[in-house]
């Protein structure tokens, strides 16, 4: 169940956020998937604490991360 969780947000999220989320939420010792989905859900929404501001939409994120344009529905 946490792996199909794990494989949509890879859809979403750059690896590295993921990596990173779980950095951070082990630090915190909250290890748990949905503490990790509400970081990233953070992130997405809020942007990272280390980004400045004027960054890109998440849209604008998930093509660049995909490598053009995003398929319909998605």
């Amino acid at each position: 169940m946490v792996g199909d969780r794990l494989v949509e947000a890879e859809d979403l999220y750059p690896a590295e956020w993921i990596e990173d989320a779980f950095r951070e939420a082990a630090e915190l010792n909250a290890r748990n998937w949905r503490y990790i989905e509400k970081i990233l859900g953070n992130w997405a929404e809020e942007g990272r604490p280390n980004e400045t501001p004027g960054r890109d939409s998440l849209e604008d994120r998930k093509r660049r991360y995909l490598g053009g344009a995003l398929r319909p529905g998605n």
